[in-house]
């Protein structure tokens, strides 16, 4: 004998999502990421007829509902970070592309604070310092080489939403206690060489890492974590980081602290000192 089955057809719970026409083609840089003397104009374009591309310069994802609208070549005059899409209605949107170009004669001579980063650490109210220690910049021997120097190892450029990171309500650095999903962040995340050349360049998740390593009160320095997965770009980091094979990393800790071998100092305190061999005035035991 045989055995008939008959089965009733499913019954959507969701209206089906309109159909698309493709997928829009990545942008392209005319000048790749690296490091730069003099300023230039950046071209950016796409193989998509029709496609408007959308770019920002403060971290943030392009979208047509925020950043500004590709119009005509850039001008590069200082360091900046450069992310662009490309957009088209009924299709799928391309990939964020995102290409840091750093003037190292800006990155020695950046001030001590910056107009929408933070001033002092919460908790422990610590002061913020973002510039390179003018004694060294200045110093007759080492301030000769410092830029060569500086491209002697690999160079990692971040670059996620400002807010995102730095904002004190929003910001993940500031508010470093604070875990969970809500407190990653998507980011780009480029390795580029001495030379200039990329690495690597990739999407991923950004956010705090770290235990007792995260209270501002102990150290202001805190650890981040790399995540790679879908809701940013590929699942793994496909790259010999560490020239032993290993090529595949779901996350990559970047460790700015560590109370046994780093920075932190729980006790440090807000008096000024100087450095009686190299004239350094410095902050806390």
């Amino acid at each position: 004998g045989r055995l008939y089955g008959f089965f009733a057809a499913p019954t959507p719970t969701n209206a089906n999502q309109p159909g698309t026409f493709g997928v829009v083609t990545d942008t392209k840089f005319s000048v790749d990421r690296g490091f730069f003397d003099v300023p230039f104009s950046l071209v950016i374009t796409t193989a998509t007829d029709g496609a408007s591309i959308y770019y920002t310069l403060n971290g943030s994802r392009p979208a047509p509902t925020n950043g500004f609208l590709y119009s005509g070549p850039i001008a590069i005059t200082n360091t900046a970070f450069v992310r662009a899409a490309a957009f088209k209605a009924g299709y799928i949107p391309g990939n964020v592309d995102t290409h840091t170009y750093i003037f190292l004669d800006s990155v020695l001579r950046q001030p001590a604070s910056l107009p929408g980063y933070p001033a002092v650490w919460p908790q422990g109210n610590y002061p913020a310092d973002y510039a390179m220690d003018s004694n060294i910049v200045n110093h007759p021997t080492y301030g000769a080489t410092i830029k060569n120097d500086l491209r002697s190892i690999p160079t990692l450029s971040l670059v996620s939403d400002h807010n995102g990171l730095w904002n004190s309500s929003t910001g993940i650095y500031p508010n470093s206690n604070s875990r969970g999903t809500a407190w990653e962040r998507e980011a780009s995340v480029e390795l580029i060489d001495g030379s200039g050349e990329s690495l690597f360049a990739e999407r991923c998740g950004v956010e705090l890492h770290g235990n007792a390593s995260r209270d501002n009160v102990r150290t202001p320095k805190h650890s981040l974590r790399l995540t790679f997965k879908h809701e940013y770009g590929p699942t793994k980091l496909r790259y010999d980081w560490f020239g032993g094979g290993a090529d595949e990393h779901d996350a990559i800790v970047l460790r700015s602290c560590g109370f046994v071998d780093g920075w932190a100092g729980r006790y440090a305190d807000n008096a000024l000192y100087t450095n009686s061999t190299t004239g350094e005035v410095f902050r806390g035991l």
